[in-house]
């Protein structure tokens, strides 16, 4: 990926540093953000991708040879003050997996540090341990947000992290509508038991998950009073508010980004998540420009790259 372009290239295999692995990824998820790279979201060049789960294939770490693993995204520093008060995801040097400074996994291989990979449980399979990084964002909104058995809480977005947060918070049993465009999508939400927003308003919490610029206006709108506001899109332009609003009606807005995977697979064990109802296709890696394309159409449910192909 450079200059807005997405090209498919061949390359030699990357070689660990100390403290790395080299990770041969099996299967790798296209999200929103990979999609606003290319439209010059943090002006990234390099190899995108975060969502994966892979093998290691060589690490100076013999315990992780063999292991199959899912990683942290953010790649910190842990010496800045940050780090020291244990806000490593905010870390002031870090670089991010195929984000920010670092090469992703879109790939065949990837390097990646040690520290940041975590062994994925045998009774988890690929299409499950795929999700587990946007199933940590997810969960991150709990870590965020004390929400009671009486709140309302309505989620702006019938996209992939729309359906996770969904898929988190109706497990919780929370009182839960969704608010989306497309009915494909809403079948899915519906097919979980959860209500589809029809004009309601009053929210006690609202999650903007739109990935567009005018959800944040759409949420704000939808919330009562005192209300909290979870923002969870990232964009490449910048989103316009009207902050008197926000003033006068007294509202909490919180940015939710990373989350941990510890939650994800606890959640997962306690659930066993089924989130092939949001997978729309697997393309082979040497068809990996096809696959953008058909992440970037409008109303697509989530795209995945085999790796191994």
């Amino acid at each position: 990926m450079s200059n807005g372009k997405l090209s498919l290239k061949k390359i030699a295999v990357p070689q660990p540093k100390p403290h790395h692995s080299l990770v041969k990824i099996q299967l790798a998820g296209i999200c929103s953000t990979d999609i606003h790279l290319l439209h010059g979201y943090k002006k990234f060049s390099g190899i995108p991708g975060h969502e994966f789960v892979g093998v290691v294939a060589e690490s100076d770490d013999h315990s992780l040879v063999g292991k199959r693993v899912v990683a942290a995204i953010n790649i910190v520093c842990q010496n800045c003050d940050m780090c020291l008060r244990q806000m490593t995801s905010h870390c002031r040097k870090r670089r991010v997996l195929g984000i920010l400074n670092c090469d992703g996994v879109h790939a065949q291989y990837a390097v990646i540090p040690n520290e940041n990979l975590y062994v994925v449980p045998q009774h988890i399979c690929n299409e499950q341990a795929v999700f587990i990084e946007p199933l940590a964002a997810a969960c991150r909104i709990l870590r965020q947000v004390e929400i009671s058995s009486e709140s309302r809480i309505a989620i702006v977005g019938d996209g992939k992290l729309g359906f996770m947060i969904a898929t988190v918070l109706s497990a919780k049993k929370f009182a839960l509508q969704v608010l989306g465009k497309y009915t494909e999508k809403l079948k899915i939400f519906r097919d979980l038991g959860i209500a589809i927003c029809e004009g309601e308003r009053d929210f006690d919490v609202v999650v903007e998950c739109t990935g567009s610029k005018s959800g944040i206006t759409t949420a704000l709108q939808m919330l009562r009073p005192q209300g909290t506001l979870i923002l969870k899109s990232t964009y490449a332009d910048m989103a316009e508010i009207c902050l008197s609003d926000v003033v006068v009606n007294e509202i909490r807005i919180i940015g939710s980004r990373c989350g941990s995977f510890a939650d994800a697979f606890q959640f997962i064990d306690e659930y066993n998540s089924d989130f092939s109802p949001v997978i729309e296709k697997i393309y082979p890696l040497t068809e990996g420009t096809k696959a953008y394309e058909a992440a970037s159409t409008r109303g697509a449910k989530k795209i995945l790259l085999d790796c191994t192909s």
